[in-house]
């Protein structure tokens, strides 16, 4: 297949995720930290606004696509971990996962909204936890490359894939 075919394929699959209602994340989940929550930082540096949501759930949870895009992984960051990445920063939308304890994807991968991409973590033993004081799933939003929260007209918790 030719890259100008795939090209313009994924500028189609794209044009269709435009203003589409996303996915959530996971079936089991409890609210965490909330996009623009003030918190204090545990690691001895400065507290500050919360630019992602932080949502509690078991490691290992299975973790799904809030939207389409290409998947990029890593699992070599410090304060991340094991990280997700769905889309461009600069794409309509994009999404960022920390903490995760494996992955269901991988690198170039493309994905549909629901698709499973990965599995939770953040717990105190596991695998890919980055800083993370306990077991959740770290989720940064933006739109346009802009940093949002999805709980602001793009989602609500009853669109489960």
């Amino acid at each position: 297949m030719s890259m100008k075919l795939l090209n313009t394929i994924s500028i189609i699959l794209e044009e269709q995720t435009t203003n589409v209602p996303l996915v959530f994340v996971a079936k089991k989940w409890f609210p965490g930290n909330r996009y623009g929550e003030f918190r204090q930082r545990y690691n001895g540096g400065k507290g500050g606004y919360h630019n992602s949501n932080d949502i509690a759930m078991g490691v290992g949870t299975p973790v799904y696509a809030p939207h389409s895009g290409y998947v990029t992984v890593n699992k070599n960051t410090s304060d991340c971990g094991y990280l997700l990445d769905i889309g461009k920063k600069t794409d309509n939308y994009f999404s960022r996962f920390c903490h995760l304890t494996g992955f269901a994807v991988t690198n170039g991968q493309w994905v549909n909204a629901g698709d499973l991409v990965g599995f939770s973590g953040g717990g105190k033993e596991s695998a890919g936890k980055g800083n993370s004081m306990g077991a959740h799933l770290h989720w940064n939003f933006k739109v346009k490359g802009k940093d949002t929260d999805p709980y602001d007209g793009y989602l609500s918790p009853e669109r489960l894939p």
